[in-house]
């Protein structure tokens, strides 16, 4: 062989893996699409170089065991961003002081890469699987339900006078460098009407921009993580929500 040669890596082309008797046996869905197993299999077995998979540097029983303990943060709404995730795999056992050297940002990003089931959004690991629960297998089933029970029984929806709030945690993508965290609080009655958004902004005290919001459609707060607190809540829901909707039914001659 010619010592100037490079071996080239041979790819497989995307028909063939789809057409070949791995892919095509009797558990395939209804779409033709084999398992998830099958398909990470041939992601790791024939991507091209350069695009996916770096050195692992952590056996699959360690980068198991972090991911185990990334859950359980994301379970306890400790949602871990990098340098926390990196810190964690630092106390992994069995580390050895090279291997932690290399333990870095553009590792941790690879490990990231190699694990879907997170969702990785400004630094911060996310659960895709609850975020997809509390939408679409959670709320807009119920919503259904609901409107079925209404039929059912055929209780108008303006006879209910109860409210519920939901909340929207946002990150600002323009800096990388820190996280931001804003939290939008909607509310409304059972009618459809709609109260006041409470804003909850990361900052000791209201930026400029939040201030140029109109007053008669936000509340702006600040507290030192931009999240929904007891405190926040409370003060939303004491200050503002409850005598809001007391006066609303007052106005609409129910009493309170």
């Amino acid at each position: 062989m010619d010592s100037t040669h490079t071996p080239v890596l041979q790819i497989r082309p995307f028909d063939e893996i789809v057409n070949s008797k791995e892919y095509i046996d009797s558990d395939q869905t209804e779409l033709g699409i084999k398992s998830i197993k099958t398909a990470r299999k041939n992601i790791k077995n024939y991507r091209a170089p350069g695009i996916v998979g770096f050195p692992k540097l952590l056996s699959e029983a360690q980068e198991d065991l972090l991911c185990q303990e990334i859950c359980k943060k994301i379970k306890t709404k400790e949602f871990p961003d990098t340098l926390d995730a990196i810190q964690m795999a630092w106390n992994l056992q069995s580390i050895s002081e090279d291997v932690k050297k290399k333990l870095n940002l553009s590792w941790m990003c690879n490990f990231i890469d190699r694990h879907k089931e997170f969702k990785f959004v400004n630094r911060h690991f996310l659960d895709c699987q609850r975020f997809q629960a509390s939408t679409r297998r959670v709320i807009r089933p119920w919503l259904v339900f609901l409107i079925h029970l209404l039929t059912l029984w055929m209780i108008d929806i303006e006879d209910i006078w109860n409210l519920d709030e939901s909340s929207l945690q946002i990150h600002d993508g323009k800096n990388s460098e820190t996280i931001t965290n804003t939290t939008l609080t909607v509310c409304c009655s059972g009618r459809g009407d709609m109260l006041k958004a409470q804003v909850i902004v990361h900052a000791k005290s209201i930026p400029s921009e939040f201030k140029r919001l109109n007053e008669d459609l936000f509340i702006v707060v600040c507290n030192d993580c931009g999240w929904q607190t007891i405190v926040t809540f409370e003060d939303y829901m004491v200050n503002y929500a409850l005598p809001e909707i007391a006066h609303r039914r007052e106005n609409n001659g129910v009493s309170t």
